[in-house]
């Protein structure tokens, strides 16, 4: 299999992982390789695939998780306007130099 054939299907598993991980965990994707192997190239990849969330179910995650563990919904809302929104703004402005986007 070519290279980046491969980097699609590991991807495409990660991805496919993460849908099926439980409701309110955290998920941990370790990439080990020898040097050359890919591990940047994947990593970006699969950074990529969060670049496209809706920004209204990105909001409503973030503070439903942030609620989950303790934080006030007024709270949470307040951080999600005045710093997750400027990185949202920033992961937007440069989402289009990633190598792959998929809509989440």
């Amino acid at each position: 299999m070519a290279p980046d054939a491969q980097l699609g299907e590991l991807t495409d598993r990660a991805v496919r992982l993460l849908g099926r991980a439980p409701a309110r965990r955290r998920v941990l994707i370790g990439i080990a390789g020898a040097p050359g192997a890919g591990k940047t190239t994947l990593a970006r990849r699969l950074a990529a695939a969060f670049c496209q969330l809706d920004d209204e179910v990105r909001r409503a995650r973030l503070i439903r998780r942030h609620v989950e563990f303790g934080k006030t919904t007024e709270e949470v809302r307040d951080w999600v306007e005045r710093l997750d929104q400027v990185n949202a703004r920033i992961v937007a402005a440069t989402a289009p130099a990633a190598d792959l986007l998929i809509r989440g």
